[in-house]
């Protein structure tokens, strides 16, 4: 857009409250903004790491470690939280097969796991795999792990996991997640170093990772900057469904109308920067986009998510604070120990506060369970898994989220590169976040990506 003298001036909507709404309404406030109005549909700030408070206990919609490299970003949460944000020790693990592997994989843990044979049989699958993969690139998320991992311990670790979480064939998806996200392991791996390191039982190196993780949840850091931004002003306004994105041609955005209560409400703006799911943005728009414009909206396919926040009448159920469910007779993906995260999460110190995760896509069947047989399933899953007794569930309450996690299929960029582009003409809009950039990304990266669109908009210029 054209950098004027006023731009201070101009009201900007930003659209979504969550991780990069909050950093782009910071960033607005930090560049000298005076007129900010941030739009959420939610009934507070944080989008997918908001907080709640159950029967004395606090739950997150899914729990976040706060980690990253953006030194920005590390010293927000430190000035926002001072001595609520805690350092707390990182440990995650996945439960597959009766075991418990460390998260990411680690060579002495598995080979511990697998025994003599079972990692012989794994180190010679990766062999196998290096020289036929020699020279060739794989294509989708399948041929990577099994290029990367061997076929043995790519249908055994990532595969059927892969489909429970995303709810698709592995090779269907293409490799972007993959790169971005699995740690590889290397023939040395197996054969060097550490192969003899396990078999001689020798210590290995505990680097002791640890993460920053707010007292009282996720939500709190976000509550918090909220209130630090109504205090100069921006104004925050909850419980607002968009259904409709007025603008003039194909060069400006002039308002949007939102619903709150059952009454319509229109929100006149003169720059928008919008972190909701850019198809739902495209398919509010009056007049309507394209028609060849509409036909790609179904290219964004998100995985919707849905937590059963349980409190459970035993102490420590286990000292992960997740756990991945790998095994792929349970429909249970993650298990999130509250209590782990942070001990002030809990009402009662004898007692543990878990988030149960599953994965579906919005409206299948899955996705229609009422609360109650949601809880059922999972605290059956639980009994069957051996991590509590029945008598020991006390209670729960269910989160559902539509647009959790967009999908790496293959053939997404192409199409979603034609939504994008079609959205560049209007030049008093920018797109942030997860949903608003369809990137499978963290909420610091979110964070982060709200505060430099701000600063593009102000002269500056970041990818």
């Amino acid at each position: 857009m054209q950098i004027t003298e006023d731009l201070k001036t101009k009201h900007f909507v930003v659209l979504g409250a969550g991780p990069a709404g909050m950093g782009a309404a910071y960033e607005l406030v930090q560049q000298g903004a005076t007129n900010v109005t941030v739009i959420d549909r939610n009934d507070r700030a944080g989008g997918l790491a908001r907080t709640f408070s159950f029967e004395g206990y606090r739950f997150d919609v899914g729990p976040h470690r706060f980690m990253t490299k953006y030194a920005e970003v590390e010293e927000l949460w430190k000035k926002t939280l001072g001595d609520d944000l805690l350092v707390r020790p990182r440990l995650a693990r996945i439960y597959y097969g009766g075991d418990f592997y460390e998260y990411p994989l680690k060579v002495p843990n598995v080979l511990r796991n697998l025994g003599v044979w079972g990692s012989l049989m794994a180190g010679l699958s990766l062999a196998r795999a290096k020289v036929a993969w020699r020279g060739r690139q794989p294509k989708n998320f399948a041929e990577w792990t099994t290029k990367t991992f061997g076929d043995r311990m790519s249908n055994a670790f990532f595969r059927h996991y892969f489909k429970k979480v995303w709810g698709i064939e592995a090779k269907d998806v293409g490799i972007d997640w993959a790169q971005q996200r699995i740690k590889q392991i290397s023939l040395w791996d197996f054969f060097g170093k550490k192969f003899r390191e396990f078999i001689w039982q020798q210590r290995t190196e505990n680097i002791g990772k640890t993460f920053y993780y707010p007292r009282h949840g996720a939500g709190t850091f976000y509550e918090k900057l909220q209130e630090q931004l109504e205090a100069v002003g921006v104004r925050f306004l909850f419980d607002r469904e968009v259904t409709a994105v007025q603008h003039t041609g194909t060069t400006r955005i002039t308002n949007v109308t939102a619903v709150h209560e059952g009454v319509e409400e229109t929100h006149q703006g003169d720059v928008f920067i919008s972190s909701i799911p850019t198809n739902f943005f495209i398919g509010e728009m009056s007049p309507s986009a394209p028609a060849h414009i509409l036909e790609q909206l179904g290219a964004m396919r998100f995985r919707g998510h849905i937590a059963v926040n349980a409190i459970i009448d035993r102490e420590s159920l286990f000292p992960d604070s997740w756990l991945y469910v790998q095994s792929p007779q349970f429909r249970i993906a993650r298990i999130g120990n509250y209590g782990a995260f942070s001990p002030d999460m809990l009402g009662n110190p004898k007692t543990s506060s878990i988030g149960i995760e599953f994965y579906c896509f919005a409206d299948d069947d899955f996705w229609k369970l009422s609360d109650g047989e949601l809880t059922e399933l999972a605290v059956k899953e639980l009994v069957e898994l051996g991590f509590i007794k029945r008598e020991e569930f006390i209670s729960a309450f269910v989160v559902r989220h539509r647009d959790a996690y967009p999908t790496y299929y293959l053939g997404y960029q192409e199409a979603f590169m034609h939504l994008r582009e079609f959205l560049t003409s209007y030049t008093n809009l920018s797109l942030i976040g997860r949903a608003g950039m369809y990137k499978y990304k963290d909420q610091d990266h979110a964070l982060y990506s709200g505060m430099l669109a701000v600063r593009n908009l102000f002269g500056e210029q970041h990818d």
